[in-house]
């Protein structure tokens, strides 16, 4: 098992750890991995990729891009899962083999590094329903946004109706109409927002 900076077929969400991964790692810590299973990076989980050792290998990206132009590393098909949610997931079962990561190869959990599987030593799970799951808490997550920006504007709107007979000239007259009309458009866009922030079932 080999670490690389971030940078297939049918996109895969998760892959088991059927054999123990070759690496600079002790055995017994690369045995650990077998069994688990591990969500895959979103961005081109299965790919052709230049993997170094996780001891010996570049630290820094730059040093990833240098030794891959220099021709130090050598490509083989592997599967891609972000360094720290792999540890986290290693963690569950082997606090040992964790430690062992977050001591010797610290910087695979840093953002932006991956660990990578040589895909002879992986199999593919099947979805079982939580993938679905996941895409509706991102949807979620997307309409929360949206919801907050709304919400901010409905905000800005009801304010700026109240404040709007303060802000206005003593020669002349209040437009009320004006002022009721903001504050009438920021409930409609509260309400809007609600709405859109509201879970669907």
């Amino acid at each position: 098992m080999t670490s690389s900076p971030s940078q297939s077929r049918q996109p895969v969400r998760k892959i088991r750890i059927i054999r123990t991964p070759p690496g600079e790692a002790p055995e017994d810590i690369r045995k650990a991995w077998v069994g688990l299973v591990l969500p895959l990076s979103r961005f081109r989980p299965r790919r052709t990729a230049w993997s170094a050792g996780v001891l010996t290998g570049p630290k820094t990206l730059f040093g990833y891009l240098t030794a891959v132009v220099s021709g130090r590393l050598q490509p083989q098909v592997v599967y891609v899962v972000v360094g720290h949610v792999a540890v986290d997931v290693l963690a569950t079962e082997s606090p040992e083999a964790a430690a062992w990561w977050r001591e010797h190869a610290p910087h695979i959990l840093r953002p932006g590094w991956r660990l990578t599987f040589p895909a002879e030593v992986c199999e593919e799970v099947v979805d079982d329903g939580q993938t679905q799951v996941q895409e509706a808490r991102r949807g979620f997550g997307i309409r929360n946004f949206l919801g907050r920006l709304l919400g901010a504007f409905a905000g800005l709107f009801i304010i700026t109706g109240i404040c709007f007979p303060f802000y206005t000239d003593s020669s002349h007259r209040v437009d009320w109409g004006a002022a009721v009309g903001l504050i009438v458009i920021g409930l409609f866009l509260g309400f809007c927002a609600a709405r859109i922030m509201k879970p669907s079932r």
